[in-house]
């Protein structure tokens, strides 16, 4: 029989609903056309609010009503359907089954039932199908961490809240318009109404929401703290939320009145396997696949495919997110908020050490595996596939830093070399590998070593350390001479050839060159052989010999072409392309650096495209179109400012030098000319020979443009410029001088970043700031931010401009001169 009850039971809620308008319309759609569907999620996402909503919105769509069956209270599975009958109204008859009773009374019954939690009483699914089987007219909703996969059922996942852009100028107004920051203000409105929140606390309370991972539960949990706390020093708790997002209001459940709680009741909800597995990957930084997390990840007393089952059961209850990148891969990862409370118990079970050390050991092998791809057909899906796993690889060498012997961590840079060198992490690079080889005996015969040696040299000499490119590259020889490896020798003599080459020491480099070559043509090593083919017919060049330079650098970027390698092709195309030149073919010169920056483009190799840029600016400049030539100029000098490459940036400085001694500019271009000098001098860095004539010819003709006296009082003013200062005078130089019509290139050829308008408002704001000489704490107060935000925007700066290293902040400038930027006055934010 049936007591009297209402036709609902549906709360009134006490606190006001910030509409998910895309999540409710799927809602209502759904169950238009469905009667089960199950509204997952990750803890805290707000399914039963949402549910509650949507039932609400529907009002009079079911004539015999609309319930809440709370769950949670339920421990035993077999409850359920008593729950569900005292719901609605229906009670126990003699001896028959309740179910029967239920399934009778619901018969003809166009109803709503709502079952929240559902999750912990999963095995109860089945009960759920029969009722629908035996009540055509009823409707089931369900939130759960997990499907229940029966039939006919329906998934939708409700994720966290919209979130703010931080990148964005952010007023209080802007929050309004995200649905995670639009919540954050009206739970303030609605505990503190008398608190003011001003337009320049909105860039801080975006931060939380964003630290917060936009999860309803963790801004619901935030706000009594603000009585407390200001805004940034809020964040700053928030380094830790899972310790802060205490004390929720009396009227929640226990479970909900923190965040810890909250993950707690999905914890206990695993058996003992899922449980493991769902700490073990809170050591995955940035996600991972499948594959590493069976090699990563142990189970007590199971098989390693079952990993695979506990991984599917832990995205199903929406403690692991699945994604799917551009490429078709599969991915997994964890909300930050979830990843940190995983952290915590993988500590606490005493395991954190030996997970580290196998994620550490599974990333090096793939850096392994990798490294003879990065220089073949394969080397852009490599490349590629090293960048997405960048975060996994930055955690296993934190870990690898307190490696007792340093072997893995060494193994793993020495690996990554060509990774960092080729898409531009030259700073990053270096200090890992120097970190690698102070754990190691550099003396030891190790081949891991020996790379270490010759690649931290690589990347020393990229970064203008010639010296101390020159000391390293020597050592790294020697290992592997004393290996007796020929392949690992190869790649060292190269490196060294043009660490000698670069410092004008014409006839051992060159013996070096003929030597590698020797060696390649006996193991039949293809890369190499084009590698010392392209060596020799720079010095052809060098000397005069055009002509056989010109034939050996069509070889070589047949070669390089053959193994697939787009490294090796832009730079002989490069050298291919200024030969033509000089031989007075135009069109095979603008052939060839139209293929040397179309390879750059492709691999992402940054370094690269300054070289076809300088070169199809040195073409410019002989063909009479000087502002076309600055333009180019100032283009190369970005590129190779952003990858902290120095001695390539003044070689692009002179050539524009010498566009400038044709114009109005003579006397800043021989300030130019007088600091490259010096920086020349003291890194022991000459002029290239092959360049030397149109230099010498520069030097004369600001001679007799600005005359002896004036020549030597501007050069004399531009040796006493630090490098930095030159560099972003000859950026600004460059954006005067070059034709800013230009056939549109500047889109085109935007230096492998975006063009100004690819940054956002506040990123201009904190660029210009940069180029004013602020400081982040300064930026920070001037923009009414706090110093982590401020330390994001820097960071998604100089990724979109590709900008990296110790000299970030002077590239930064000198690209934001170059696009026509301005500091931003002292004293004012613009």
């Amino acid at each position: 029989m049936r007591s009297s009850v209402p036709l609902t039971n549906l709360p009134q809620p006490l606190t006001s609903f910030v509409d998910r308008v895309t999540e409710s319309g799927e809602i209502r759609q759904l169950l238009a056309d469905h009667r089960l569907l199950v509204l997952t999620g990750a803890p805290g996402t707000g399914k039963t609010r949402l549910a509650l909503r949507v039932a609400a919105d529907l009002g009079g769509g079911y004539r015999d009503g609309a319930y809440l069956i709370g769950l949670a209270p339920v421990r035993d599975p077999e409850f359920v359907v008593s729950v569900i009958a005292h719901t609605v109204g229906v009670q126990e008859m003699g001896g028959r089954p309740i179910l029967d009773v239920l399934r009778e009374f619901l018969r003809h019954k166009r109803a709503l039932l709502i079952l929240d939690n559902f999750e912990h009483v999963i095995e109860a699914a089945p009960l759920i199908a029969d009722l629908l089987e035996a009540c055509p007219q009823l409707t089931i909703l369900v939130t759960s961490r997990e499907r229940l996969r029966l039939r006919g059922e329906r998934e939708l996942i409700v994720p966290p809240l919209p979130l703010p852009e931080l990148d964005r100028v952010l007023t209080r107004a802007a929050l309004a318009d995200y649905a995670a920051s639009a919540l954050l203000l009206a739970r303030v409105a609605e505990w503190r109404p008398d608190l003011t929140i001003a337009d320049a606390a909105a860039p801080i309370l975006a931060e939380i929401c964003h630290r917060l991972d936009g999860l309803p539960l963790a801004i619901e949990l935030t706000v009594p703290h603000m009585e407390l706390f200001r805004p940034h020093e809020l964040l700053q708790r928030l380094e830790r939320p899972l310790d802060v997002l205490t004390g929720g209001a009396r009227d929640l459940p226990a479970r909900q009145r923190t965040l810890r709680s909250v993950l707690e009741w999905s914890y206990r909800l695993l058996d003992p396997a899922e449980q493991r597995l769902f700490c073990q990957l809170a050591v995955f930084a940035g996600g991972c696949t499948r594959e590493a997390v069976e090699a990563v990840c142990t189970l007590q007393d199971a098989p390693a495919s079952s990993t695979a089952e506990q991984l599917r059961a832990l995205v199903d209850k929406s403690l692991v997110q699945r994604n799917e990148a551009a490429d078709g891969e599969i991915r997994f990862g964890m909300l930050e908020t979830i990843r940190e409370y995983a952290r915590e118990l993988l500590a606490a079970s005493g395991e954190m050490d030996a997970t580290e050390a196998r994620h550490a050991a599974y990333f090096t092998t793939l850096a392994e595996a990798a490294e003879p791809y990065l220089r073949r057909a394969e080397q852009c899906v490599w490349l590629e596939r090293l960048e997405r796993e960048l975060g996994n690889l930055r955690a296993a060498l934190n870990w690898c830093a307190g490696e007792p012997g340093g072997e893995t961590g060494i193994r793993l840079a020495a690996a990554l070399v060509w990774f960092w060198y080729v898409r531009g992490y030259l700073g990053e690079g270096r200090r890992r590998l120097e970190q690698a080889l102070a754990h190691v005996d550099r003396t030891a015969r190790s081949r891991a070593v020996a790379a270490g040696l010759v690649g931290a040299g690589a990347l020393a000499f990229q970064q203008s350390s010639v010296a101390t490119a020159h000391a390293l590259v020597e050592q790294g020889v020697a290992r592997w001479r004393e290996l007796g490896n020929e392949q690992g020798l190869i790649f060292a003599l190269v490196v060294q050839e043009s660490v000698m080459r670069n410092r004008g020491e014409l006839a051992p480099a060159r013996a070096l060159a003929e030597e590698g070559a020797t060696l390649s043509q006996a193991i039949g090593d293809a890369w190499g052989i084009a590698h010392f083919t392209f060596a020799i017919a720079a010095y052809g060049a060098s000397s005069g010999d055009l002509a056989r330079a010109r034939s050996l650098a069509e070889e070589s970027a047949a070669g390089f072409r053959q193994v697939g390698d787009r490294w090796g092709m832009n730079h002989a195309l490069y050298l291919l392309a200024a030969v033509a030149r000089v031989l007075g073919d135009d069109s095979a010169a603008v052939a060839a650096c139209a293929e040397a920056e179309s390879c750059a483009r492709e691999l992402g190799y940054t370094w690269g495209l300054g070289l076809a840029l300088y070169e199809a600016a040195t073409l410019a400049r002989d063909r009479g179109q000087p502002d076309r030539a600055a333009r180019l100029f100032g283009e190369s000098l970005a590129a190779c400012q952003m990858v902290g490459d120095r001695l390539m940036s003044v070689t692009c400085l002179e050539g524009l030098a010498e566009v400038g001694a044709m114009q109005p500019a003579a006397v800043r271009a021989a300030q130019l000319l007088g600091a490259a000098e010096r920086f020349r001098e003291e890194n022991a860095a000459p002029v290239v020979p092959f360049y030397l004539a149109s230099y010498e010819r520069a030097v004369a003709a600001l001679r007799v443009t600005i005359g002896e006296q004036g020549f030597a009082a501007a050069w004399a003013v531009g040796r006493t410029l630090l490098i930095d200062e030159a560099l972003a005078a000859a950026q600004a130089l460059a954006a005067e001088l070059g034709d800013t019509a230009g056939e549109g290139r500047e889109a085109q050829a935007a230096v492998l970043s975006p063009a100004p308008g690819g940054l956002t408002e506040r990123q201009l704001e904190v660029l210009r700031l940069l180029m004013a000489g602020r400081s982040n704490h300064a930026i920070a107060e001037a923009l009414v931010l706090s110093e982590r935000t401020v330390e994001r925007h820097v960071a998604n700066v100089y990724a979109k401009i590709r900008v990296a290293g110790s000299s970030a902040r002077a590239a930064a400038t000198t690209w934001a001169l170059t696009h026509g930027l301005v500091p931003a006055a002292p004293g004012a934010p613009r």
